[in-house]
């Protein structure tokens, strides 16, 4: 019964679906099974209970499918690293393994799904996709992107990221926008309001494949530094003006004058970012100072849960309770965390928490792309068309901001750092303009976007428009995703872009962007972490106590036994992070891992001894190894970090 009233379908007809109103405030359509439970809530309770045990079932069941297909696309990511596959990405794999299951989830007809998940149309599975995509992924993907960022870097190319960012956001949605209402004779789209909300969410960059390879090869940080940060703030851009066209009234836009219509977008713009901005910031102070009050950084477990836990609460605060933008609050909630958080935890708090929100949005990602390829199965030739057409629209248009934007930029680092070597001013070479123009990906944001538009799309431009912008919209993600995800590498060595930690970014401690950096970060640090605190370190961190345990395992008449010099404290820390006092197993294979382990270190550094010593052990577990094979080691932490 809770069930049934939570979705709390409007009055329909008998048998239609309902609706309701969403996360983001758009009115969805709901699934047929709703008002059946919501009517049957009315009449026969007993009839619900057996309806809710069904939908208990077979939730199980699509549960089955759903995470064995992602456990296979773990396993064939695990492949493609093994054998260095560059030119074919892992989120195209799982795009593929998402088409698969959605060509054989159960459409009307039998398949082979049908056990598990009965009939399911493209409506039903927009709304899962929304909601998941909504309330549970795109929380975890924004906040790491925000807490894992080099504030350094960032900081250093901020006035030219924003130049990106905003100006390049714009001038890429008007391009794109007069490319499609040119051409709307081959694919229908004639409605100012509808090309330019469309162009507004397509013009957000979302390069996860590029990222991922650029910190695989250790790429050039200018570089990395840039695509990243302008894909940070150009989402922000992105989402306030699609979200001031989607949400204005219908009425508004026949009614206002071109100069009135711009004032509204206008303020509209700034009203949702500074509003998101603001709430974003407030709640991430919050927490900051709830940690320095409170020496929650002592206790790693909580403390770890606890800023996951955040980023959930910050996004659905601010899109249902303050009508804001989740994804711009949580994406400057997660920068502020990342600076102003950390010093509250020790090195291994840090590391620990780190890593779950990695591999949070590593799930969130493969999560995303699929749901993609399920939903691609759905396209429809009007769709299709679209999407070629979008595609030729979205490189013309970021072709046009971004060549001219860079060669502007590199003109203003000239002008205002003509007193700085050359090598200190960061200009962007033309294979940096190349590498930029080639990141212009699409991904989640622009999925979660087009299936936020309203229904005003299908009155302003016929029946089914809305549909065939959703088709586009996929079409777009999955080719660039071959295209250009695929070729990144290739590119990079071919351009001769410096790789594998040869490229530098030097940072000048003058400047005025450096100084009002530094002048913010003092206030803010002084209010959030306390003007005399200096992180305090574990006399024994777990992490490595339970190391120098494993190392000391000792084989006793088939029994394995060791002596840990551990704490009680640290005992009680170990089992509230792991579930037990021997989170390696040493006890269990310790010998035959030793055995292994010495015979790979004998191997790799000339040793005889193939007994691991408690030095061996810290050496192959450290993450900053003095080896001279560090960069060996550069992506597996990229990926846990």
């Amino acid at each position: 019964r809770g069930r049934a009233k939570f979705f709390t379908p409007s009055p329909a007809l008998p048998g239609a679906g309902g609706s309701v109103r969403g996360a983001m405030g758009i009115d969805i359509e709901v699934p047929h099974v709703f008002n059946m439970l919501n009517e049957s809530n009315i009449s026969d309770n007993n009839t619900l209970e057996e309806n809710l045990e069904l939908m208990s079932q077979d939730g199980g069941k699509g549960i089955v499918v759903l995470s064995g297909l992602i456990m296979v696309a773990f396993l064939a990511g695990h492949m493609l690293h093994s054998a260095k596959v560059s030119w074919l990405p892992e989120s195209l794999v799982v795009v593929g393994f998402g088409a698969v299951l959605g060509f054989v989830l159960p459409n009307g007809n039998e398949s082979i799904t049908t056990w598990a998940i009965h009939r399911i149309t493209i409506d039903e599975e927009s709304i899962v996709n929304e909601i998941v995509l909504n309330w549970i992924l795109l929380p975890m993907i924004i906040f790491e992107a925000g807490w894992s960022m080099n504030h350094r870097n960032f900081m250093s190319q901020f006035p030219y990221i924003l130049l990106f960012a905003i100006f390049g956001t714009l001038i890429s949605m008007g391009v794109v926008t007069f490319l499609i209402l040119s051409t709307q004779q081959y694919h229908g789209i004639a409605h100012p309001r509808v090309a330019m909300a469309y162009a507004a969410l397509i013009s957000a960059v979302d390069p996860v494949a590029t990222l991922a390879t650029y910190a695989h090869l250790n790429v050039d940080p200018l570089l990395n530094t840039m695509v990243f940060g302008e894909s940070v703030i150009n989402d922000a851009v992105a989402i306030v003006l699609f979200k001031t066209l989607n949400d204005m009234p219908i009425d508004d836009w026949d009614r206002l004058s071109i100069f009135e219509l711009s004032g509204t977008l206008s303020g509209g713009v700034v009203f949702l970012l500074s509003c998101s901005l603001g709430v974003g910031i407030l709640l991430s102070s919050g927490y900051c100072m709830l940690f320095r009050f409170t020496n929650m950084g002592k206790s790693k477990q909580l403390s770890t849960l606890f800023i996951a836990a955040s980023s959930f609460f910050t996004y659905n605060f601010t899109e249902s309770i303050c009508g804001m933008s989740g994804i711009i609050a949580v994406l400057f909630g997660g920068m502020i965390m990342g600076g102003f958080v950390t010093p509250h935890l020790s090195e291994e708090g840090t590391m620990l928490t780190s890593f779950l929100l990695k591999q949070m949005a590593f799930v969130g990602d493969t999560v995303v792309f699929l749901f993609v390829g399920i939903a691609v199965v759905y396209v429809s030739q009007r769709g299709a068309v679209l999407g070629l057409w979008v595609m030729l629209f979205c490189l013309v248009g970021r072709a046009i901001a971004t060549f001219p934007l860079a060669s502007l930029t590199n003109c203003i680092k000239n002008t205002a750092l003509r007193k700085r070597r050359p090598a200190h001013r960061h200009l962007l070479t033309w294979q940096h303009i190349v590498m930029m123009w080639h990141a212009g990906l699409r991904g989640g944001i622009a999925l979660v976007l087009t299936l936020q538009l309203g229904g005003w799309v299908d009155s302003l431009d016929g029946a089914g428009t809305k549909e065939s912008l959703r088709n586009a919209t996929l079409i777009v993600i999955c080719a660039f995703l071959l295209v250009f995800g695929g070729t990144t590498e290739f590119l990079l060595t071919r351009l001769g872009v410096p790789m594998k930690g040869l490229g530098l970014l030097e940072h000048v401690e003058r400047g005025k962007t450096i100084e009002m950096y530094g002048k913010f970060y003092g206030i803010a640090h002084a209010l959030l972490v306390g003007g005399a605190h200096e992180r305090q370190e574990e006399s024994a961190p777990v992490i490595r106590s339970v190391l120098e345990d494993a190392g000391r395992v000792e084989a006793d008449d088939g029994l394995s036994r060791f002596a840990s010099t551990r704490s009680d404290v640290s005992w009680s820390e170990c089992y509230d992070l792991f579930g037990t006092n021997d989170p390696t197993h040493s006890a269990e294979v310790g010998n035959e891992r030793r055995r292994r382990a010495g015979g790979a270190i004998a191997s790799a550094t000339g040793m005889g001894s193939s007994r691991r010593t408690v030095e061996d052990s810290e050496e192959c577990a450290s993450i900053t190894s003095s080896s001279s094979d560090v960069s060996s080691s550069i992506p597996e932490n990229s990926r846990m970090f």
